[in-house]
């Protein structure tokens, strides 16, 4: 179903944003900030294009859409990071834990938002067959 192919494509995307990431560091010696710089960059990029064609199927003008996904990752990013500062910081939280809610928070508004926002009209996304 369209929920787990959301989820094989965040994990493959993910093994590829953190192979870039500690490759750059590690290989390349690139600073960590430019290291995660271009893993996220090119995370996006993959994540966009597994989302597309894997998780959603989209046939809609890639330029539009790209720019939405774009949107989406950063208001997921957003979401992400102010459960991580609220229960961290305000709720006395252990890190870890922290670090999991909020990582449910962004695959949840992530998935909804790409689903009903990005992707709307893609091959995966209708919930009831046609009534033709």
């Amino acid at each position: 179903n369209k929920i787990f192919r959301f989820i094989v494509s965040g994990f493959l995307n993910t093994v590829i944003g953190y192979s870039i990431i500690f490759g750059c560091m590690y290989i390349f010696k690139y600073s960590p900030e430019l290291s995660n710089t271009l893993g996220y960059g090119i995370g996006t990029c993959t994540g966009y294009i597994l989302h597309r064609n894997f998780s959603f199927g989209s046939d809609q003008k890639k330029v539009g859409e790209f720019t939405k996904f774009v949107f989406v990752n950063f208001i997921s990013f957003l979401v992400n990071m102010i459960f991580l500062v609220v229960l961290i910081h305000a709720m006395n939280f252990n890190p870890i834990i922290s670090q999991i809610i909020s990582w449910v928070a962004y695959l949840l508004i992530s998935y909804l938002l790409n689903n009903y926002f990005v992707f709307k009209k893609g091959l995966y996304t209708k919930i009831l067959p046609s009534s033709k």
